[in-house]
Formats: C-alpha cells, sequence, structure tokens
C-alpha cells in the first residue's frame, strides 16, 4: 500500500519528537526522499520561526490616559458634590433664628462718659445693627435685632460679645429692637421721635431683583442656544454662559427656597454666591460626563 503525505503529515510531529518506532521512522524517512513537501513540513517542525513580539504599548498608554481622565472627572464630580453638599448644610445650619425682644435677651447701660454699651445674653448669637441720623441732626437712632442659629445651639455655643453703641461719643437719640414677627419695631432706649406713631422694619428685596435678573439672563441664553445648538463653536460658549445664571437659581432654592425678602441680605446673598460655584462646576461636569457617554454610543451604532 502506498503510503500518502497526508499519513506522513500526521506522523511528522511524533517523528520530530522521537516518539516513533523505527519501522514508523522508516517509512517516514523513505518518503522524505522523494517528497520535498514534506521534507519542508519537518524542517519547519524542528525549525519553528519566532512570533515577533508587539512592543508598541502607545494602544495601552491611550487607555491608560482615559482612565486616568475618567478616574479625575470621578473624583473631582464626588468633590464638587461633598463642597455643595457641605455648603447647602452650613447655611441651613447657621441660617439666622430672630429673637423676640425681652429684658433677658438684651440690656442698655448708659455711662456718664456718654458711651452706651449693649449686653447680650447667653442665647443671642448675634446681632444686627442699623443706624442712621435723626432728622434735626441732634444725634443717632439705632435699630438693632438680635438672633440665634442650630449651630451656635447645639455645636459652637458661642454667645454675642457686649458693644460700645457710640464709639465716637455720638449722641444717641433712640435705640429701637425690630422684631421680624411684623409687629414692630418696640423702643428699648431714649426718646419715641414718632410720638403716638410706629416704625416698622422691612426686610431686603434686593434678593428678587437679583434672582428676576438672572431668569432674564438665563431665558436670553437659552434662547441663543436654541438658535446656535448646531453649531459647535457658538454652542460651546453659550453653554457654560447660560449655565453661570442657571447656577444662580440653583443656589438660590437651595438657600432661601421660594423666599426672596431678607433681613440679612448681605449674609445670604453671599451664601448664594458661594454655593453657585460648587453648582456651576458640577453641571459642566455633568454636561461634559454626558457629551463624552453620547458620542461613544453613537460611535458603537455606526
Amino acid at each position: 500500500m502506498k503510503i500518502t503525505c497526508d499519513v506522513i503529515e500526521d506522523l511528522l510531529p511524533l517523528y520530530a519528537e522521537g516518539l516513533t518506532s523505527d519501522d514508523t521512522n522508516f517509512l517516514v524517512e523513505e518518503h522524505l526522499k522523494i517528497c520535498t513537501d514534506c521534507k519542508k513540513q519537518l524542517e519547519a517542525i524542528q525549525n519553528p520561526k519566532e512570533i515577533p513580539i508587539n512592543i508598541d504599548i502607545e494602544p495601552f498608554k491611550k487607555v491608560e490616559k482615559k482612565l486616568f481622565h475618567k478616574r479625575v472627572q470621578i473624583i473631582a464630580l464626588t468633590i464638587v458634590l461633598v463642597l455643595a453638599i457641605v455648603i447647602i448644610t452650613m447655611a441651613y445650619l447657621t441660617s439666622p433664628e430672630y429673637l423676640p425682644y425681652s429684658n433677658k435677651t438684651l440690656s442698655i447701660k448708659d455711662y456718664e462718659d456718654g458711651k452706651v454699651i449693649i449686653y447680650f445674653d447667653d442665647n443671642v448669637a448675634g446681632y444686627d445693627i442699623e443706624s442712621h441720623n435723626s432728622e434735626d441732626d441732634s444725634g443717632y437712632v439705632y435699630h438693632i435685632t438680635t438672633w440665634n442659629n442650630i449651630w451656635n445651639q447645639y455645636i459652637s455655643k458661642n454667645k454675642a460679645q457686649s458693644i460700645i453703641l457710640n464709639p465716637d461719643y455720638e449722641d444717641v437719640i433712640s435705640i429701637y429692637y425690630y422684631s421680624t414677627d411684623g409687629s414692630g419695631d418696640r423702643l428699648i432706649y431714649g426718646v419715641n421721635l414718632l410720638g403716638n406713631g410706629g416704625v416698622l422694619t422691612l426686610p431686603r428685596l434686593a434678593l428678587a431683583y437679583y434672582l428676576l435678573l438672572v431668569m432674564a439672563l438665563a431665558t436670553v441664553f437659552g434662547i441663543l442656544l436654541y438658535v446656535y445648538r448646531k453649531k459647535g463653536k457658538e454652542k460651546f460658549i453659550l453653554v457654560k454662559i447660560f449655565l453661570l445664571p442657571v447656577s444662580y437659581i440653583i443656589a438660590h432654592f437651595c438657600i432661601k427656597g421660594f423666599e426672596t425678602t431678607s433681613y440679612s441680605m448681605q449674609r445670604d446673598f453671599f451664601a448664594i454666591l458661594l454655593l453657585m460655584i460648587p453648582i456651576y462646576c458640577l453641571l459642566l461636569l455633568v454636561i461634559n460626563l454626558y457629551g463624552k457617554t453620547k458620542n461613544k454610543r453613537n460611535t458603537i451604532y455606526k
């Protein structure tokens, strides 16, 4: 029976390893004398070519770079989110709770040298004082209120220090204690310049004007963003501008809720601006991550 190349090719790996019998070796060797193809096959088995190692690490660098950027974005997102939560929490804990007037809230002492000193009770964490010249320029009229907050009650337990009302020896005509419950201001020292009438200290309305202004800006830039939605460069710039008033609006509702009046307008305004910064960064990060996810999906579907 003639031995075919297929049979010899099956035997060549065993022959090359020395695992065949003497009779099989004889058959293989006789066949190799007349068959160049099988001979080349044996040579290939006995002298295998080394597979070249791919030393190009550029793809791995790209993957590593993408993973690093993703980690940085996640860390930044976490930090900004935690910062926003901390600011909102501190704003809530330090929000003033205005105290009604009583003899225990504060006391006023008039000294012989003309100085007027106000002493506060231990439950008073802070105070607000406003002053203006009297109509006849005979002295100054003061409006004062006191407040406490959750932070002071349960954590810091600090108390307001006594204050010299007229350090430059100004004449103190009247001191009114104003209440935020709408009951009107109460004369607690000096002369009532209003006769039988009363005076009511109203909350500041500036926050309402600021909110309306940023809402108008958000509307304008929102319209521009819609108009230029298909233009890459203009859209990129408008998105960043549009998010500024949006961040202020979100910060306002986080700090003040739906209220737009404030007896401590300066504090509330700066709290809103402070919270606006991490909210703006948070929105930028979210939009950036959303854009990358959307592009990745579009690439996969293509």
